[in-house]
């Protein structure tokens, strides 16, 4: 059911991977709002959301829950606009499901001759015959598309999409200004922050050994995870192969994450998003990369890829870390507000259009 009793007409529906305490998808959502609130201001905002009571709390907006097709039927009936993204929605790596849903959602504000606009999204990976062919048949309905990365533009145009609907932009968490809120305090000295997720053949105790090693050189290390429960399963194994006692700090909002990010020294990331987060916010930082998206990114915001997943080794990890605090590679994303300045253009220009 509606987070609202009643859904407003001429609004712009959002879906994505919202209400999972995803610290990414969460800042996505949280930033396009921003976005769309300062620039079309009297158009109606509602998410598609797994938890949309939370979301439309948090955001001060209307969500349907993104399984209950009837509520998301009505959302799209009187619809302006339906935005797809961002995030990486199109991707089999773990199944068709992803593929499927999202493609489902364009076909029905299709079919209700809404406007759909692809927005910021990575695409891919798509390993399988099915899972290219049902994104290519969906985003052909989409009237613009814009990619967060060159290799997602790439990959659109080998589908076969039209180049001159396809734009390239940024991450929309690149140019996100969030309020402040209450975060726990760090101690002071250099601090290192670990965005680390659950992933098959992590060696838990290379990195437990990198961490203690870290600590013995009076760095303190902070254990940030970004997916509420998730994270934190992989990050209490660790841990409890760890000599020393690390700063765990407990699950946060987006808003939380983006503050703690911005008093570290240093941010060692397999999640996307904290890098991107710490791209916007001039702290240095690393990767481990586990898949496609994160090397791009990575690429894109000159941070070093400091090791792959299924290769951690201690001795090589802290070698680079402690480089990097000494020497940080900082390339700020200088042109990030001219990138995004894409996706706010079109997103305007489609919903005024659709009057």
């Amino acid at each position: 059911m509606p987070a609202f009793s009643k859904i407003s007409k001429n609004a712009i529906v959002i879906s994505g991977y919202f209400g999972f305490d995803n610290t990414g998808d969460e800042a996505v959502l949280a930033s396009v709002v921003q976005t769309i609130q300062k620039d079309i201001p009297k158009a109606p905002i509602i998410a598609l959301s797994a938890n949309p009571e939370l979301t439309a709390k948090r955001l001060q907006i209307e969500a349907v829950q993104r399984n209950d097709f009837g509520a998301v039927r009505q959302a799209l009936g009187s619809a302006r606009l339906f935005i797809s993204g961002g995030g990486s929605l199109f991707q089999d790596i773990t199944s068709i499901h992803s593929v499927c849903y999202y493609a489902m959602l364009i076909n029905m504000a299709w079919l209700r001759k809404v406007p759909v606009m692809v927005l910021a999204q990575g695409l891919g990976p798509l390993h399988t015959g099915l899972g290219k062919w049902i994104t290519k048949r969906a985003l052909k309905k989409a009237k613009v598309l814009t990619w967060r990365d060159e290799a997602s533009f790439t990959l659109a145009k080998e589908l076969g999409l039209k180049e001159e609907k396809m734009f390239l932009t940024c991450d929309p968490v690149l140019c996100w200004q969030p309020e402040k809120v209450t975060v726990p305090l760090l101690p002071p000295g250099k601090k290192i922050a670990f965005c680390l997720r659950p992933w098959p053949n992590l060696n838990r105790k290379e990195l437990a050994k990198t961490m203690d090693k870290l600590m013995e050189k009076n760095y303190n290390v902070v254990l940030l995870p970004l997916q509420k429960e998730v994270d934190d399963i992989e990050l209490n194994e660790i841990e409890s192969m760890m000599q020393g006692k690390p700063w765990h700090i407990p699950a946060l909002t987006a808003e939380g994450i983006w503050q703690i990010l911005a008093d570290v020294d240093l941010v060692v990331s397999m999640r996307l998003h904290a890098l991107i987060m710490a791209a916007a916010l001039k702290v240095p930082a690393a990767a481990i990369s586990y898949d496609p998206k994160v090397l791009a990114f990575a690429k894109q915001a000159a941070q070093p890829v400091i090791a792959e997943v299924e290769n951690i080794n201690a001795e090589k990890l802290i070698f680079e870390i402690e480089k990097l605090i000494q020497k940080p590679v900082l390339e700020p994303y200088s042109n990030k507000e001219a990138l995004w300045q894409v996706s706010r253009d079109k997103i305007k220009a489609l919903y005024e259009q659709n009057s």
